[in-house]
């Protein structure tokens, strides 16, 4: 990219808060829901975005089902597996979506020190996850890729049964589940990768590549939105250089 290309799409997202701000006008802030994966660069986002804004953090299917028991959003970021309902039933119009990261689904923290899998081959891996005690991951009742990947791990394994016992549930409103470990209530954890990277007192273990998977993490605009012009422009703004550095931050990988 050219210095002109980068200055100009610097200049451009420099704009964006203008016009979202301009655009809402008396409709009130502009509502966001935001799924809790994305959190971590969406909180960067909107420190350096001088709009009024409303920000709805929960797991992706707990924001699913809101739109149909409360008001809606103007905004929502979700995995695209959760949008894609969404497009087919025109609640989200697919003609204003955005791809903005993308992250490895299954990461698995434990304290340093503590065994590690002896290589990362799938036969190490699996005699590693029967030798541990207990393992926190977010409540499958609330969803959530990571439990959904390493469920699905497990019963390709064929020691679905042998773990569960050892499953402990951790509330899915944003909590983080490396707490657990630190705090000495559970031997591991799992988490999407990147919530887990940058924690003090963890060390991540290695997931073979076949069961790592990867949650991209899409933008639309809700058909029916007060506040259409603003959520577009914050769709726009999410695209840009300001955001791209906020995503990169968190650990995530920035889709272009």
């Amino acid at each position: 990219m050219s210095i002109m290309d980068l200055g100009r799409r610097t200049f451009l997202a420099g704009l964006a808060p203008i016009t979202i701000a301009g655009a809402v006008g008396a409709a009130g802030p502009l509502k966001l829901a935001c799924a809790n994966g994305f959190k971590p660069a969406m909180v960067r986002i909107a420190v350096a975005l001088e709009a009024p804004l409303r920000v709805d953090y929960d797991e992706g299917s707990v924001l699913l089902h809101r739109l149909a028991t409360r008001d809606k959003p103007d905004v929502i970021i979700v995995p695209r597996s959760v949008l894609d309902p969404l497009l087919q039933h025109d609640v989200v119009p697919a003609g204003s979506v955005a791809t903005l990261a993308a992250t490895d689904v299954l990461g698995i923290t434990i304290r340093p020190g503590d065994q590690l899998p002896a290589t990362e081959s799938i036969e190490d891996f699996r005699r590693w996850l029967l030798g541990l005690r207990s393992i926190a991951v977010t409540d499958p009742a609330v969803g959530g890729p990571s439990v959904r990947q390493f469920l699905e791990v497990l019963e390709r394994l064929g020691i679905a049964d042998d773990m569960k016992p050892k499953l402990i549930a951790v509330p899915g409103a944003g909590a983080s589940n490396a707490q657990y470990v630190t705090s000495g209530r559970a031997q591991a954890a799992v988490q999407l990768s990147h919530l887990l990277h940058g924690i003090a007192a963890i060390e991540m273990v290695p997931v073979p590549s076949e069961f790592r998977g990867t949650v991209t993490f899409t933008a639309g605009v809700v058909a029916g939105s007060v506040n259409q012009d603003a959520a577009a422009a914050l769709i726009r703004y999410l695209h840009g250089p300001v955001a791209a550095q906020a995503i990169e931050a968190s650990g995530m990988r920035r889709i272009p």
